[in-house]
């Protein structure tokens, strides 16, 4: 009786080990963007739209020369009946330019499973601070309507974010 309870309880964890599917999970798109903030501090913004399973998702983000290292828990932010999975809070420390190049994010689930990816950041405005032109431009709107500019700003030109 014993070998027949022992023979039965291997078939089912064997059934149980076989059965047990997770869904798959590979980060498939990203969205970058890079910031300044008005006291010229640069950062960037990641968020991913790809399904995540799990309720607490970690993050690591790498950046080009992987120096720079940041250990995140992902926010989960709904937007346009879209679910998205990232950060804002990969700010630069005071003085560190942003790196241009390619960077690396890696999520983690909660089950253990992980899934990299890497991503481009490019911008024109190298030196951490907010363009003449941008200044100006914005300086001409807000004389003109006699108010100040809404933030945040995007310039579509240098591919900066701007924050007040």
């Amino acid at each position: 009786m014993r070998k027949i309870c022992e023979t039965l309880i291997l078939i089912l964890f064997i059934l149980l080990a076989f059965s047990c599917k997770r869904e798959d999970f590979a980060v498939t798109s990203l969205l970058a963007q890079p910031y300044i903030t008005s006291d010229g501090t640069m950062g960037l913004s990641v968020y991913t739209d790809s399904n995540i399973p799990g309720k607490k998702t970690q993050m690591q983000v790498e950046s080009p020369d992987k120096v720079l290292v940041w250990n995140l828990n992902a926010e989960t932010v709904e937007y346009d009946g879209l679910t998205y999975h990232g950060s804002a809070d990969i700010t630069m420390p005071d003085g560190v330019v942003l790196p241009q190049g390619m960077w690396t994010v890696t999520f983690f689930c909660s089950d253990g499973r992980s899934s990299l990816y890497e991503f481009n950041v490019n911008y024109t405005d190298t030196d951490g601070e907010e363009s003449e032109s941008v200044k100006t431009e914005e300086e001409d709107v807000a004389s003109e309507e006699n108010q100040q500019p809404d933030f945040p700003y995007f310039n579509p030109e240098t591919n900066l974010t701007y924050l007040r």
